[in-house]
């Protein structure tokens, strides 16, 4: 998604930041978990790349790879369509703001 498709300003300041993730997943066979990567984070989400399938409106969990106790309980809020610009990538909202500790 450009820049320039965004109509609402958003909560907090989007930074572009690659970091190596683990995303949860709740499937009929159990969890599943699928390695990902960030590509933008701010406190109130983040847009990710993942082979994982995701949804819209789906509940996951996302953890830092070099931080494994850490849990961030997320929303997916849009994936990317096929042949896209943006295949592969999903936009989500954290549940609560994310604020590291020091």
């Amino acid at each position: 998604m450009a820049e320039a498709e965004y109509a609402k300003p958003r909560r907090s300041e989007r930074i572009r930041a690659r970091m190596a993730i683990v995303l949860l997943m709740d499937a009929e066979e159990g969890e599943v978990r699928s390695d990902g990567e960030t590509v933008e984070l701010s406190q109130h989400g983040c847009r990710i790349e993942s082979p994982g399938r995701l949804s819209q409106g789906q509940l996951i969990q996302i953890t830092p790879s070099d931080t494994p106790e850490l849990f961030i309980p997320a929303r997916v809020v849009w994936v990317g369509a096929p042949a896209s610009d943006v295949a592969g990538q999903a936009g989500v909202e954290f549940l609560q703001p994310f604020t590291p500790k020091a």
